[in-house]
């Protein structure tokens, strides 16, 4: 860190190249640097069954860096565990009695979508 940014009596202007460090970005800098970032969300789909104990899972692709959501059509899909690459989920199906019911034995579709 240079001296400056140490020094409460001198006055460093924001660095408007975001490349000097030790001294405070300019926010319209950082704002347009942001906005030149795409991120850009994937979407897969996954036709699984669920096994006797209500439980499915679903290998990631190789481009993942991140899960964003997991969507159903018919079941509540709970993520248990996530182990080299897969996720393990408990799925459940409608609330009667205020009691989550499982779902053993049933085709679901799945949307991963991701980053």
């Amino acid at each position: 860190m240079s001296g400056a940014a140490n020094n409460p009596y001198v006055v460093t202007p924001p660095d408007k190249t975001l490349s000097v460090e030790g001294v405070a970005a300019d926010a319209k800098a950082v704002g347009d640097a942001i906005k030149a970032t795409e991120l850009v969300v994937k979407h897969k789909l996954y036709n699984v069954t669920t096994d006797q104990y209500s439980q499915t899972s679903i290998s990631v692709p190789n481009d993942c860096t991140a899960a964003l959501y997991f969507a159903c059509d018919k079941a509540l899909v709970w993520p248990r565990n996530f182990t080299n690459g897969t996720f393990i989920f408990q799925c459940f199906g409608k609330i009667t009695d205020q009691v989550l019911n499982t779902l053993p034995s049933t085709n679901l579709s799945i949307n991963l979508y991701y980053l």
